[in-house]
């Protein structure tokens, strides 16, 4: 009789070493090898039926689209009740899954480590990196290289860039949403955690949470629009590139380049809980002439 198997695993280095490697029992027999990624933000709303798109923006920017943390969330409490009693909490998986995560697939995880927080903290660039974590710059990209291969950030590229594998302009920034949000607000602040001042970290994520949403989940989410917009031909042009588009002198969070046409589409994104005038325009408008 036919058999179609189907095999999962969320551990790397076990399916791709041991079962699709040239030592293992599935090199060259395999159908496909599917990398499943999380779950599109606009999916998000049928596991939280009860929140608002607002909700859904700022729950997304904290968890991603992964479904066992959105089994976790309760969707009946305001997102930021839910970072403090089930994010920040000893007794759910949170505290602890991005350590377990990495230490899975890496032996020696400290180092790594220190470059995720570096990256949480806003170090972008190779030298950076290197900076505020010790390590000499030379190594720093053979470190960057293993956490690409895992999945665990990404190498973003100026949208106008002549040749995006080379330039030096790159950044890397953590892909997974949770990930991103640990380092940045869990993660630097370990001994707040370990005191039991739950409510002093609680401050200190309120008064940043707007402006992180604001550069995390909303701008992915706005790019993921135009993506679709563009593969749906409701574009006057065919971009090549979707993304970010920056120089010395200027950054646009987004930029759509038709290279064949030499078109770009710009746009701000701009989350807050004020309405926005005209500034915001004039200033789009004089960041444009820059570029």
């Amino acid at each position: 009789s036919k058999i179609v198997l189907i095999v999962a695993g969320s551990h790397y280095h076990m399916m791709h070493d041991d079962l699709l490697s040239s030592k293992g029992p599935l090199y060259g027999r395999t159908t496909a090898n599917l990398m499943l990624g999380d779950i599109p933000p606009r999916e998000v709303c049928q596991f939280l039926p009860r929140y608002s798109m607002d909700q859904i923006v700022e729950t997304y920017s904290v968890i991603g689209g992964v479904p066992k943390y959105l089994e976790l969330w309760n969707d009946g409490w305001p997102v930021l009740r839910n970072v403090e009693e089930v994010v920040l909490s000893p007794t759910t998986i949170f505290r602890q899954e991005p350590s377990f995560l990495i230490q899975d697939e890496i032996a020696d995880a400290r180092t790594y480590l220190g470059i995720l927080e570096a990256l949480g903290q806003g170090m972008r660039t190779p030298s950076t990196i290197a900076t505020i974590t010790g390590i000499a710059q030379p190594h720093v990209g053979k470190y960057l290289q293993s956490l690409l291969l895992l999945g665990l950030i990404r190498r973003d590229v100026s949208a106008d860039a002549p040749d995006p594998r080379n330039t030096r302009l790159a950044r890397y920034e953590i892909s997974d949403p949770y990930l991103r949000f640990h380092f940045t607000f869990v993660r630097p602040h370990t001994a707040l955690l370990e005191q039991g001042r739950i409510s002093h970290l609680m401050g200190i994520i309120k008064e940043r949470f707007d402006a992180y949403v604001a550069h995390t989940g909303y701008e992915e989410m706005c790019r993921r629009i135009v993506t679709e917009m563009a593969d749906q031909d409701e574009l006057s042009f065919k971009p090549d590139r979707i993304g970010r588009i920056w120089t010395r002198h200027a950054e646009v969070d987004i930029a759509a380049a038709g290279m064949k046409d030499r078109v770009v589409l710009l746009g701000e994104c701009k989350w807050s809980r004020h309405k926005v005038g005209v500034q915001v325009l004039q200033e789009l408008k004089a960041k444009a002439e820059r570029l």
